[in-house]
């Protein structure tokens, strides 16, 4: 499961936006070190900035640190009940800590945290994909199919919807 690059500015003083915009572009460079530290010096300003957190997350998560990165979101939900990315980046970690524990609960949880990510944001067409994914995990064909379907309703130009969805057409879904 990837991470989105569609995040939300990181908002603050001057030092804070400095230190967001070099982290930004370190990790646009491919300096995912440089830009952790860049992040982590932006929360020593701010510890509660969601922007920053957001961003230290899925870094986090893009560098195989999970445990941190989902530390991270935790703390993002918090700030934020109602925030769909963090918690759809919750449930991404839910679902590959359960499937490699083979713990039908974990999936569960990871299902359930796609939902709320979809009800707070219906139009987060990242959550209703990875909820079709899991789904066709656990053996719903027919889910995963409609699951695709709404992604591509709401986001026409999603190649790996549309390809998934394909393959399972072919497949004989």
């Amino acid at each position: 499961m990837g991470v989105s690059r569609e995040l939300p500015p990181a908002g603050g003083g001057p030092v804070v936006d400095l230190l967001v915009r070099e982290g930004d572009d370190r990790w646009a460079r491919g300096d995912l070190a440089g830009a952790k530290e860049r992040y982590l010096d932006a929360l020593y300003h701010d510890p509660d900035r969601y922007g920053v957190l957001i961003r230290l997350g899925g870094l986090l998560y893009e560098v195989d640190e999970v445990e941190e990165a989902g530390a991270t979101f935790e703390r993002c939900v918090a700030l934020k009940p109602d925030d769909a990315a963090a918690r759809c980046f919750l449930a991404e970690i839910a679902a590959e800590r359960a499937e490699d524990e083979g713990d039908e609960g974990g999936l569960a949880r990871a299902e359930a945290l796609f939902r709320e990510a979809i009800a707070n944001d219906p139009k987060l067409s990242r959550a209703r994909f990875y909820l079709a994914e899991l789904r066709l995990r656990r053996g719903d064909r027919a889910g995963a199919i409609a699951l695709h379907e709404e992604t591509l309703a709401i986001d026409p130009d999603d190649e790996d919807a549309r390809r998934r969805l394909g393959r399972l057409r072919a497949e004989g879904g």
